[in-house]
């Protein structure tokens, strides 16, 4: 009998693409650190935070069933393109506010 100390759904990962992508990200990381002058902001550190922020969400991900997510994808897709773009935001408030211009006084 033996003993398993890993849980199943940690076992299951692709590791070795993960640690080769860990491996990349800390080269990266080390190219950033030096470009700094040897100081982890402003690039280091906030690469190596969006590293690990996107990493658990992937995770997280592929524990949603594959219907889930295609069915989510466009929408969220295009939330993210029109709220997280500033231009585009500002060109929706200028819309907003010339339609109710020419809508007159209320």
């Amino acid at each position: 009998m033996a003993r398993h100390f890993i849980p199943e759904p940690l076992a299951a990962l692709p590791w070795r693409v993960l640690l080769a992508l860990m491996l990349l990200v800390a080269f990266a990381a080390a190219v950033l650190y030096s470009a700094a002058g040897g100081a982890m902001y402003p690039y280091a550190a906030p690469h190596v935070m969006r590293f690990v922020l996107f990493l658990l969400m992937a995770v997280a991900i592929s524990y949603a069933p594959p219907e889930l997510v295609r069915w989510a994808a466009y929408p969220l897709y295009g939330a993210l393109i029109v709220f997280a773009n500033p231009s585009l935001a500002a060109v929706c408030a200028l819309d907003c506010s010339r339609i109710r211009r020419a809508a007159g006084p209320t």
